[in-house]
């Protein structure tokens, strides 16, 4: 079983089991439909968007984290930073 606390990591985990980069909308749905997190907030996918955005390579933004674990790539999808393209 995964131990998963954040946002982040569960995205992380949706994109990891597809091998593939996705969009916003799609690691919503497999975190979702996994049960990977629980949100909390109204608009749960404005918060995932900002949590990727935020932890990304690649976007200018003055909420940026210094902490990166994924990439924006040029196809408005999200990879896992590092990790090679599949």
């Amino acid at each position: 079983m995964l131990n998963i606390e954040t946002i982040c990591q569960a995205a992380t985990a949706v994109l990891i089991n597809a091998n593939r980069p996705m969009l916003a909308q799609d690691i919503y749905n497999g975190i979702t439909d996994g049960a990977l997190y629980q949100f909390k907030a109204k608009n749960p996918l404005s918060v995932l968007k900002s949590e990727l955005r935020k932890h990304s390579v690649g976007v200018d933004s003055p909420l940026q984290s210094g902490v990166k674990y994924f990439q924006l790539l040029d196809d408005g999808t999200f990879w896992i930073k590092d990790k090679p393209l599949p």
